[in-house]
């Protein structure tokens, strides 16, 4: 299982009610001063310029990237928006990211968050997220549009001054206060472990079954009519795969897991 299963369209609302909600940290004192008269907004134009801008300004990022998805669906700047997050983390910042909660069907966007969760970003789910945007060290607001008369070509603004930057600054925060910790999502801690992460195919799942059972490796092999070989083969990948020191470790985090059905 790679993405946490959520129920779709007329189950969204229960889903969404079962969250805890539980705002835990204040919002971030704002300084909001006046307006500077040069180089405010800079507007760049076509998939490549924005690609190349998104990134040279994350390059720069030291404190803390905040960022907020494009809602249901990947959006057509996942792929550098995620690379703007690998940047600010290996450039030792503080990230935080807020999602839409149905994303989490998608298995991409799934591993996506797991990895974020393990390089120790803040991930938070929400049922609204009004669009895609990042603010950078509380300096730079970064934000994606398209216009009416051209939808599929994506431009984008390059925000540095401070009232305006602080401003989408405080609406994250507002959204961040309200959204739910990701490891407070139902299924989630399940499907961020290895185990919860495994694929199985019908004979590792037989043999895992039998296992249970308390027979041994010949037995299995002959049962299933494969070699004693492959067998302990079989075995020792899935120990591989969920993390287990011993057969006894695998066998209980198969029947945790469901390995076994």
């Amino acid at each position: 299982m790679s993405a946490v299963r959520t129920p779709h369209r007329e189950d969204d609302d229960a889903l969404y009610a079962s969250l805890t909600v539980e705002p835990t940290s204040p919002i971030h004192p704002l300084q909001f001063t006046a307006l500077r008269a040069e180089d405010t907004v800079e507007v760049v134009h076509g998939r490549a310029g924005v690609e190349q801008a998104l990134l040279q300004a994350v390059a720069d990022c030291r404190t803390e990237l905040t960022a907020l998805s494009a809602g249901r669906g990947q959006g057509r700047l996942a792929p550098p928006m995620r690379q703007a997050g690998e940047t600010a983390r290996q450039n030792g910042a503080v990230n935080r990211a807020i999602f839409h909660y149905a994303e989490l069907r998608d298995e991409a966007t799934a591993d996506y968050l797991r990895e974020m969760t393990r390089d120790g970003a803040q991930v938070r789910l929400t049922r609204v997220v009004p669009g895609q945007g990042l603010v950078i060290d509380r300096r730079i607001a970064l934000i994606p549009f398209s216009s009416d008369e051209s939808p599929e070509e994506v431009s984008l603004a390059i925000v540095r001054e401070t009232a305006t930057v602080g401003w989408a600054l405080a609406c994250f925060e507002q959204f961040w206060m309200t959204a739910t910790p990701i490891e407070e999502v139902p299924g989630w801690a399940e499907c961020a472990s290895p185990a919860g992460r495994v694929r199985l195919d019908p004979t590792r799942v037989k043999i895992l079954r039998l296992m249970a059972d308390g027979e041994k490796d010949e037995v299995i092999a002959r049962r299933l009519s494969i070699s004693v070989r492959t067998c302990r083969r079989h075995i020792a990948d899935y120990l591989e795969q969920v993390g287990a020191a011993s057969r006894f470790q695998a066998g209980v985090i198969a029947a945790q897991s469901g390995h076994l059905r």
